[in-house]
């Protein structure tokens, strides 16, 4: 497919070759024939994996239809709507249709999407537990799409007896529609809740009208009577309020402007400020008095403000205006600041000829350096330049400036400035070089960092070749060999240690040993956390132990403890000298240093922490004691009962930060102890919502790393009983709908629970027999493909042994863990037969995905009928109308995806439309698969029955014995079905 191209107008000429052969082929739906940019958009919408990612494309593509070419078209509106239209009922998933209405709303007069809408509406049901959430998404959506004929509808069916958010979003909608009819309603609701208010003034002031002028100030007086307005709903409440006065140019909106002026808030003096604006809208157009009161105003923030309203105007008529107030330093410093916010390259030129290149004061020249907002090559060299024979001021802004919108290249000027006599230009140069190093690496480093791998990048991730980087070091060598610039020294090891420099680790460690400066020593200290050698240890203590200032001491303990826990060999000796120099130093140390004594620690492989844990405890404050917990939960070389009892003591306090730090050291002492409390605070139905969140998690993420659970035996059925009653009633402890993490968790610990039965009546011997029986030579035919077999045969493994022990559990058990191992098994061996074929679709992939899906509704009731899984509402639990999209996003995928497992969904969809030949529909067997037709879907489908049944009880339901002897029984006549593909 060819790349995603620019999303702006064009003028549209006669087709290319390339385009008319294009237009030869089928569309790829059989809706609608679409352009390519609608179906690139498509396609990254149905494939991308994050949904904030998926709702901004759907926004780009409504967006997509209000394009116009020169002749006054709109060339993508009608393919827009339509496919906005058809994702909306391939969608089941209530946030993703929220989305695509909203994506909707963006095709302006559109009336395909005004018609879908209202039909929408008819259909949806406002007692349903989502309707009200989408009935609001429509109604907004007309208010986009701003067609008038929407008003009537919202009139007659949304402003009485409907829920309020439904009723508040028509008001909404209606003022801004511009209905007066809807007058009376709105004015009403200013008699309501703050909520109803700030909706009923903002469609006022939409409608212009003065209907509720009386009304409004009382509003005001009540909320500033209140506290000045100090909560956030009465901020907002004022800020509808004065623009709905100062729209209308009423004389009761000064004496509020007037008040809002003298505030303490920031943000209520810009919104005084913007009222006299919008008062001024009304009464004159003068540019001097705009300036006039940015230049007045203190503060920075709303000076801002009011800059960026210069934007409307001619750069050249704003600065020969504002030239007026040059005469003073302030006045010239002023307008530096609001002229900055209108950008552009005449602001630009006249900055730098003006002050920057001018004779002009050392503020002026730094505010008007600062106050550039784009640096090419040349001018950063330019301004590196300025540097060394500068007043301090100006050579700091100039080189933060160069560096922080400059280029790569200006790191060569900063670099000579390495050695410039001046120690603040020097600082300033280390800060430059490093911050250039650090914003133009490759943009996966930056998304590396992104997804919580701050520490992840390396040396070779920084965008200059060895050579370059070289002399960077080199420049950073002649640094630390000086004895007069610890600030300097200091900064050029923080960037060492930032940038991976691991060649002037030697250097660092000198500096930490010999420096006099304490900032030196304590960046040393730091950039050695960043940069760990373990065969340093020695060194690292010997400096330690001769250190004196008590920041410096610090950084070093928080350096050493990572080391020697980081150690091969563990040594107690050295752990001692550590310990004991803490405990000299707890009485005088301030807070942060308890923290960094407590993280220290709990750290320790050999020596006996607690009793200085203990005192750090007795005397600590909040941050202090929660370390002191997380330490105790790293200690597992020290006596359980010691630990077990400090952990106790705390689990029965009051404090649920600490009992949640609790909960986490718990899991982190990975003994069979620590885990049957925790099964203890889980079974327990007088613990809190917070603390049963908190132990769920830690008990599946226990379960996760060590395949299963240790714990008595005599807590197994209440947990078990716990785990079904939360999954069962489908409710969070708190009452609400479980969160996606929490279901996750609580599946995960079920898992765990089931793995923690085993007995010694089951061992491998016996579940492989059972296997083999099952399967017979279609076991074989598995084991060929070796890549992955082992993981196939892992979850069958797990499946048949929670099978044999389901045999002693109780009748009310839930047995669904088997179930999820044995869908688990028939997805991971689809995934292995299928994904080397998935190369010969792509001939017969266009054919086939057309031709079924011109009767997709008569080949969904073949495929139902096909479904044979006994247990009850299965067949209506699977989702048939993501079958076609799957197939459809893989089809444009071109089958060339790196699909790391194809979920039961994905081989379900690819059998289904290219693994037959099926002459009632026109499809080919594209994967060259064996057997009979019906047999081959009979697979297929019921795979799909088995995952949707999976997806149920992992939310919903549970297990029975009958259904777990009935899908086990599937799950094989499954595999054999695959087995038999050849």
């Amino acid at each position: 497919m060819a790349p995603f191209v620019s999303m702006t107008p064009k003028t549209f000429h006669a087709k290319t070759p390339k385009e008319q052969r294009m237009d030869s082929h089928p569309s790829p739906t059989p809706y609608v024939k679409v352009p390519e940019q609608v179906q690139e958009l498509q396609e990254r919408f149905l494939m991308h994996p994050q949904d904030e990612a998926r709702a901004r494309i759907l926004l780009e593509l409504g967006r997509l239809s209000n394009l116009v070419d020169d002749e006054g078209r709109y060339p993508y509106r009608e393919a827009v709507a339509r496919t906005l239209v058809e994702l909306h009922n391939l969608s089941v998933w209530l946030p993703e249709k929220r989305a695509i209405i909203r994506a909707m709303g963006e095709c302006r007069n559109s009336e395909v999407i005004f018609r879908f809408l209202l039909r929408t509406l008819d259909v949806l049901d406002m007692d349903d537990h989502d309707g009200p959430d989408l009935v609001t998404a429509v109604i907004d959506a007309f208010g986009r799409i701003t067609l008038p004929a929407s008003g009537p509808v919202l009139l007659k069916r949304y402003l009485t007896d409907v829920p309020e958010i439904v009723r508040l979003q028509a008001i909404e909608v209606l003022g801004h529609l511009g209905f007066s009819e809807a007058e009376g309603t709105i004015v009403a609701a200013l008699d309501e809740g703050s909520r109803a208010q700030i909706v009923a003034l903002y469609a006022l002031t939409e409608l212009v009208s003065p209907a509720g002028l009386e009304r409004v100030e009382e509003i005001l007086e009540n909320a500033w009577q209140t506290g000045e307005l100090e909560q956030d709903e009465d901020r907002e409440l004022a800020r509808a309020a004065l623009i709905y006065l100062s729209t209308l140019g009423c004389p009761q909106a000064e004496k509020w402007v007037t008040r809002l002026r003298y505030t303490h808030g920031p943000d209520l003096r810009c919104l005084s400020l913007w009222g006299r604006r919008l008062l001024r809208q009304y009464a004159s157009d003068d540019l001097l008095d705009l300036i006039t009161s940015a230049l007045e105003e203190e503060d920075d923030y709303t000076r801002m403000f009011l800059g960026r309203n210069l934007r409307r105007y001619d750069p050249e008529e704003v600065l020969e205006t504002g030239e007026v107030f040059c005469e003073t330093e302030k006045g010239r410093v002023r307008l530096i600041k609001t002229v900055a916010e209108i950008g552009g390259p005449v602001i630009t030129e006249w900055l730098w000829d003006r002050f920057i290149s001018g004779d002009a004061t050392a503020r002026v020249r730094a505010t008007a350096i600062r106050a550039l907002r784009s640096v090419g090559e040349l001018e950063g060299r330019r301004l590196v330049k300025l540097a060394p024979d500068a007043d301090p001021l100006v050579a700091t802004a100039a080189i933060r400036t160069a560096s922080n919108f400059g280029p790569l290249e200006l790191y060569e000027p900063l670099v000579g400035l390495l050695e410039n006599d001046e120690p603040m230009v020097r600082q300033e140069a280390v800060r430059g070089i490093q911050h250039l190093l650090l914003a133009h690496r490759p943009a996966h480093v930056v998304l590396r960092e992104n997804k919580g791998d701050a520490r992840g990048h390396r040396p070779d991730d920084l965008p200059l070749d060895d050579d370059a980087l070289e002399v960077i070091d080199a420049g950073f060598r002649k640094i630390l060999k000086r004895d007069d610039d610890g600030m300097t020294q200091g900064l050029v090891a923080y960037a060492a240690a930032n940038l991976r420099r691991f060649d002037l680790r030697p250097r660092v460690i000198r500096l930490a040993e010999r420096s006099q400066d304490n900032f030196a020593r304590m960046a040393a200290y730091h950039a050695l956390l960043d940069m760990p050698d373990t065969d340093q240890v020695d060194r690292i203590m010997e400096a330690f132990a001769k250190e004196q200032d008590r920041l410096a001491r610090s950084a070093c303990i928080r350096t050493l403890a990572p080391l020697l826990a980081s150690m091969d060999k563990p040594d107690g000796e050295l752990e001692q000298r550590l310990i004991s120099a803490i405990v000299n130093a707890i009485d005088d140390a301030s807070a942060y240093e308890l923290v960094i004594y407590a993280y220290a620690l709990g750290l320790m492989r050999v020596a006996d922490p607690l009793p200085v844990l203990d005192r750090i405890s007795a005397r600590g404050g909040y941050r202090s004691n929660l370390e002191v917990i997380s330490a105790l939960g790293q200690l597992r070389h020290l006596s359980t009962d010691a630990i077990m009892s400090r952990i106790d003591a705390i689990l029965g306090s009051g404090d649920n930060d600490q009992r949640l730090r609790a909960i986490e050291a718990l899991s982190g002492l990975r003994q069979d102890e620590a885990t049957d409390r925790l099964i203890q605070l889980f079974i327990s139905h007088r613990a809190e919502e917070r603390i049963v969140d908190g132990t769920v998690r830690a008990l599946a993420a226990l379960g996760r790393e060590r395949h299963g659970l240790s714990f008595s035996n005599d807590l197994m059925d209440a947990a078990l009983e716990r785990v079904s009653l939360l999954l069962r009633d489908n409710i969070n402890t708190d009452g609400s709908p479980p969160t996606r993490t929490f279901q996750e968790d609580l599946l995960d610990l079920k898992l765990a629970l089931w793995q923690a039965t085993s007995a010694s009546g089951v061992d491998d011997d016996r579940v492989n027999r059972v296997i083999t029986q099952k399967l017979g030579d279609d076991l074989k035919k598995l084991t060929r493909y070796t890549l992955g077999s082992e993981e196939v045969l892992r979850a069958l493994r797990g499946a048949e042994f929670f099978h044999l022990q389901s045999r002693e559990m109780p009748l009310s058990a839930d047995l669904s863990p088997a179930i999820l191992s044995y869908t688990k098994a028939i997805e991971l061996w689809l995934h292995l037969r299928l994904t080397d074929l998935l190369g010969n679709l792509r001939d017969v992939a266009k054919r086939n995905y057309q031709t079924i899906m011109e009767n997709w509704d008569d080949f969904e009731r073949v495929l139902r009928k096909l479904v044979t899984i006994p247990v009850e509402d299965t067949n209506r639990a699977v989702d048939w109308t993501k079958v076609p999209r799957v197939a459809k996003a893989m089809k444009e995928k071109k089958f060339t995806a790196d699909w790391r497992t194809l979920s039961i969904s994905n081989s379900g969809a690819i059998v289904i439309f290219f693994g037959v030949d099926h002459p009632d529909f026109g499809c080919e067997n594209g994967l060259g698969l064996h057997g009979d037709r019906d047999e081959v879907l009979s697979v297929a489908v019921n795979a799909l029955a088995l995952a949707a049944l999976r997806n149920a009880m992992a939310h919903e339901q549970s297990a029975s014995r009958q259904d777990l002897e009935a899908c086990r029984n599937l799950a094989y006549t499954i595999m054999q079905g695959i087995a038999s593909w050849g």
